[in-house]
């Protein structure tokens, strides 16, 4: 391959965020009561993860990363 990185397809680069990132960010805001912005900002994630996820965590007490669905199709010849 004589130097050259291979691009990761897009599944395999976007795996979901860690268990303990997710229970910081739920500490942090219930803590210190900042914006979402803000938390956002502060974990380095996209400010609609923060939603999703504290809505998540709110709904349903579980803030574990939900299956990602896709192309399950089987491949026949």
């Amino acid at each position: 391959m004589s130097g050259y990185k291979l691009k990761k397809t897009a599944q395999e680069s976007m795996q979901p965020y860690s268990i303990d990132l997710r229970k910081k960010i739920i500490e942090v805001y219930k803590q210190e009561k900042i914006s979402i912005r803000n938390l956002a900002k502060l974990f380095y994630v996209a400010k609609s993860f923060v939603q999703k996820l504290l809505k998540q965590e709110q709904q349903t007490g579980d803030i574990s990363p939900k299956r990602q669905g896709g192309n399950s199709r089987a491949i026949s010849f």
